[in-house]
């Protein structure tokens, strides 16, 4: 059965968070499910959130801190089914260095200059607190912008003191001798962190609830065969990220969230981030879930 429209453009960043997508558009179930998908790839959230706004796209792949700054600032984003979810069984955010600098703790990342894929995004969120908990000041970091696969050689050309990387980089970076690894960030802050969702816009969802049923139902047939099917899931992977064979078989795969993301932990992100003062508004996570 075809559902209106049954022609979707998906914004995505070509990293392991987004294999969800890329396994629902190679095993057929977008197509199953009534819809046909064309993936666009984008640099980060930021820009997902803007192609969003602009109907470059009606769904987007995005971090969850990008999608509660743009709620906060007024635009009606959505979460309408889980991305990818982090925990110490799979850590795929890491902060690394170089080897031979100056720098070799978390409490060393004081008054430097910290890559991040965007601003306003989840890895600008989730620094400060962790080096607050080492015991210095977070408030002379300046995070600069620049994409997963051009941090390495802005780090080592001194652009930059650390970078914060995702997988596959995670496992590219520790593989590199000249690099040093200095925190898996996230899950030294928390148990788990729910990292991601696909996200729309609140009109559109309501005008459009056969579609969004749609694409939820095969992001998460996708998300549970990606939980069960390791290897399967990597080469499909491939076909959608140019990676080495060896990075491809030693990459950390997230835990793929099959369903809606948990308030409860979206909250505490919100909660996180309203603390920090980023938020200006009052919201909580029953805001940002839609009701399909």
């Amino acid at each position: 059965m075809k559902i209106q429209p049954d022609q979707l453009r998906v914004g995505y960043i070509p990293i392991v968070n987004c294999s969800a997508i890329f396994i629902a558009q190679n095993n057929g179930y977008f197509r199953e499910s009534g819809i046909e998908v064309e993936l666009i790839p984008l640099i980060g959230g930021e820009k997902i959130m803007t192609a969003l706004r602009e109907g470059e796209v009606e769904i987007g792949f995005s971090n969850v801190a990008s999608t509660i700054f743009g709620f906060d600032d007024g635009a009606n984003f959505v979460s309408i089914v889980g991305g990818a979810a982090q925990d110490s069984s799979c850590p795929v955010h890491g902060i690394f260095v170089r080897a031979n600098g100056a720098i070799q703790t978390v409490t060393d990342l004081a008054n430097t200059k910290i890559a991040v894929n965007t601003n306003r995004a989840i890895d600008e969120v989730m620094v400060p607190p962790l080096v607050v908990k080492y015991g210095a000041d977070p408030s002379g970091i300046r995070f600069v912008p620049i994409a997963f696969p051009e941090m390495f050689a802005a780090l080592q050309q001194g652009d930059v003191d650390a970078i914060v990387q995702i997988e596959p980089f995670v496992t590219i970076g520790n593989a590199d001798p000249d690099l040093r690894r200095i925190s898996y960030n996230y899950i030294e802050l928390q148990p788990v962190t729910e990292i991601s969702s696909m996200v729309a816009m609140q009109p559109w969802v309501e005008q459009h609830p056969e579609a969004v049923r749609a694409f939820r139902q095969a992001i998460i047939k996708a998300a549970e065969f990606a939980n069960i099917h390791d290897q399967e899931a990597r080469n499909i992977l491939g076909r959608y990220v140019l990676l080495e064979q060896k990075i491809l078989d030693t990459v950390v795969l997230p835990r793929f969230i099959a369903g809606s993301l948990n308030e409860v932990l979206l909250d505490e992100m919100i909660l996180r981030m309203r603390q920090a003062g980023w938020l200006k508004s009052q919201f909580s996570a029953g805001n940002l879930i839609a009701k399909v």
